[in-house]
């Protein structure tokens, strides 16, 4: 399909080669870019080609859900078009069996047609059960009921436990529910939509089979966005306070997952968060890539059951959905308010502090898997860091402080003898950062060396803290490669911690970086 003016597209599909008598196959149709273009030509950041697909002979053909492609501005579709296709007998000689696949406009105009050709074969076993099983998309009653007795095992029993139901009691009018994520004990994030303009809040957890009545501590509509913060006592007095995400650049959609709900049904969905642009209110954008309900949705339902529920990229809290935005019959946009806007707004903060919360969040990377701390050692064994006597901490903030105040990409790497004070003084670092407007990680041990692509990719000024670097030292070349990478763009600082200097670094091509002696700073 190759335009001068336009974008060039491939159709990618996947078909049975062979097809037994009696026996169903999925069938996919999709398209790809063959090439890239500079700018999207067009004026709509979205352009629909229609997928038809017949038999012939011999062959029937269902369509599964949607059968629209959607082709977006960022490079690719949201989800392909999938069909059923089945062998209902023998083909002639004369007429071979064979799918015909016809791509349509927006406007109903063919333009492009190709022949699958299909081999039929006399079935194997008529009574074995292995059948491809396709999705069921009738609605809710596909889905496994919520049952408080049985909950998700593992990190699925998790987010269930946190997403629980926040009902806003009304004279005015009936109330409505929305859904809010427990963040720490008794403390509910959720929308202001749902306590706004309410004589009282009410929260349930299934999970807990736990109900009671909510106060509103805090409410950010007329700063952060459609966001409020309710404390519920006795909801979940036990919950593990939970870790915030916050993204450090622009290197594409993120995967993520939400708890998809409607009355006594729960899903978790997978979806991305799309890259730029955002929408005018400054709110993120996902799409849910396998929505399992049908969607008729009037104006007057335009939350259907999402408002407040949580989004996490892996164990990290991301975001907050505040509206939908739904494209019948199974494709979602979901506006979120980031995670981040909360970590960063002082009302908010101060009102987790008055609630009880044990500390304040600290917003972790989304794209550099690791911790926004020193990693803790498990129970019964020592600490991992020791608290340096104040002349050495104050002696070596000293010596990196021109590190991280000078502006740009560089790496220090701060050795001297074990359990010294070294990791403590890194946390200090990272601390007077955050408060310059810095993310700061210390980075996973098992984080893969091609996830620092990151750093080169930056959008906001970050800190690495490389522990134990000799034994990681992969991950520390790896680092100072990607700061060359980095040079002229956001500022990107490593501090690594080690026993011993690296004798290589001084020098190393297109990179400040150097080592700092613990025991020298300590002795001038």
């Amino acid at each position: 399909m190759p335009d001068d003016t336009g974008v060039s597209l491939a159709p990618v599909v996947s078909w049975p080669r062979t097809a037994e008598v009696g026996k169903p196959y999925l069938v996919t149709v999709d398209v790809r870019h063959e090439s890239t273009c500079e700018a999207w030509p067009y004026d709509a950041e979205e352009y629909e080609i229609g997928c038809v697909l017949d038999g012939r002979p011999g062959l029937s053909v269902r369509s599964v859900g949607e059968t629209t492609l959607v082709v977006h501005r960022f490079g690719g579709t949201y989800q392909p078009a999938r069909f059923v296709a089945e062998a209902l007998g023998a083909p002639s000689v004369d007429a071979p069996c064979e799918l015909r696949l016809t791509l349509l406009t927006a406007g109903g105009l063919p333009f492009r047609t190709d022949a699958l050709p299909v081999q039929v074969v006399p079935p194997i076993d008529d009574t074995a059960d292995d059948r491809i099983k396709v999705p069921d998309h009738r609605g809710p009653r596909s889905l496994p009921r919520l049952d408080p007795a049985a909950p998700a095992r593992g990190r699925g029993r998790r987010w269930y436990r946190r997403t629980v139901q926040v009902i806003g009691v009304s004279s005015r009018r009936a109330d409505q529910a929305y859904w809010g994520c427990l963040i720490a004990p008794d403390l509910v994030l959720t929308t202001s939509t749902a306590v706004r303009g309410s004589r009282g809040v009410q929260v349930v957890s299934r999970v807990d089979k736990a109900e009671g009545p909510g106060r509103v501590v805090w409410d950010g509509a007329d700063s952060v966005g459609d966001v409020a913060l309710v404390r519920a006592p006795g909801i979940a007095s036990d919950v593990a306070p939970v870790r915030w995400g916050r993204r450090i650049s622009r290197s594409g959609p993120i995967g993520c997952r939400i708890m998809a709900m409607q009355d006594s049904w729960a899903q978790m969905l997978d979806a991305e968060i799309r890259d730029q642009p955002q929408p005018a209110d400054g709110y993120w954008q996902a799409c849910a890539t396998n929505w399992p309900w049908p969607l008729h949705v009037t104006r007057d339902d335009r939350w259907k059951g999402m408002g407040g529920v949580p989004l996490f990229c892996g164990e990290l809290l991301t975001g907050v959905v505040v509206g939908t935005r739904m494209r019948p019959p199974h494709r979602v946009f979901l506006d979120v308010l980031p995670a981040q806007w909360l970590c960063q707004d002082a009302d908010f903060l101060a009102a987790l502090t008055e609630s009880g919360a044990a500390a304040a969040p600290l917003a972790e990377p989304l794209e550099l898997p690791g911790t926004a701390g020193p990693p803790q050692r498990p129970a019964g064994e020592p600490d991992s860091w020791e608290e340096p006597p104040d002349h050495v901490l104050l002696a070596a903030l000293d010596a990196l402080e021109p590190w991280w105040t000078a502006e740009g990409t560089a790496a220090r790497l701060l050795h001297g003898p074990g359990r010294t004070g070294k990791t403590r003084i890194a946390a200090e670092v990272a601390r007077r950062l955050r408060a310059d407007g810095y993310a700061a990680v210390w980075l996973d041990a098992a984080a893969p060396p091609a996830r620092l692509r990151h750093l080169a990719e930056a959008t906001v000024p970050i800190l690495v803290v490389l522990d134990d670097v000799e034994a990681r030292g992969t991950h520390w070349r790896a680092m100072l490669d990607r700061l060359g990478e980095a040079s002229g763009g956001r500022d990107v600082k490593v501090l690594a911690l080690g026993r011993h200097p690296d004798p290589d670094l001084d020098g190393y091509p297109g990179v400040d970086a150097a080592n700092v002696g613990l025991v020298g700073v300590v002795g001038r």
